[in-house]
């Protein structure tokens, strides 16, 4: 007899608004972490990128850059699931120009400094690291889940739960299955069918709906 397959636990996605409590109540006893914390959250709320992929980020693999005046943020992603030996994959961030402190852009230029120092690019270190070695998926449920406490959100997380949260989110703000397959998902994948396309069935109007959409920039 075939042995049946177990089910895969259902992920809570994370909500938004823990993120928002954060960056909007800093922490100035401890800004280094809030800061790191806050930094962490939003590029797996931006990106949709693993625990794994954050952990491998080094300061080498991040630089800025004007684009029409604008100074987006640039990650040269070299450790990913979905990259083959060697491959790099660009990430490019945009400012958010009307709200400071969720722009990733500007986060991320103040953690650089606050950690690293103004020299920062010349120094070949993790950018994510905690008690001196770099973040792993534990320390990131740690994370969200202090987080999901200090706003006073009675919610189970784990860092699967950002991608999860990423995903409702990016659906919710126009981006199509399409979209999100342009990120570097796979659609044969597991992660696919569990990330992407089961949390654009649950949400009003299912996935076919979501796969019509059309916007301009990805």
């Amino acid at each position: 007899m075939k042995k049946k397959r177990k089910r895969r636990k259902k992920v809570q996605p994370f909500p938004l608004k823990i993120l928002i409590y954060h960056l909007e109540n800093k922490i100035l006893d401890d800004y280094k972490t809030w800061l790191r914390d806050g930094l962490i959250v939003a590029l797996c709320v931006r990106t949709t990128w693993r625990a794994e992929t954050i952990s491998e980020i080094k300061l080498k693999n991040i630089r800025f850059k004007m684009i029409e005046n604008k100074k987006y943020a640039i990650f040269d992603i070299c450790k990913s699931k979905t990259n083959q030996d060697g491959e790099v994959f660009t990430y490019f961030i945009d400012p958010i120009e009307d709200d400071k402190k969720m722009c990733i852009v500007t986060l991320l230029k103040e953690y650089l400094d606050t950690y690293f120092g103004k020299d920062w690019n010349k120094k070949d270190d993790y950018l994510f690291t905690h008690d001196g070695k770099k973040v792993n998926s534990v320390i990131i449920t740690e994370i969200i889940q202090k987080m999901a406490v200090r706003a006073e959100e009675d919610i189970k997380l784990s860092s699967k739960s950002l991608r999860v949260g990423a995903v409702a989110w990016m659906l919710e703000a126009g981006f199509s299955v399409e979209n999100l397959k342009s990120l570097g998902w796979t659609e044969t994948s597991t992660a696919f069918n569990c990330y992407v396309r089961n949390t654009a069935i649950a949400m009003q109007g299912g996935s076919k709906k979501m796969l019509k959409k059309k916007i301009k920039n990805c």
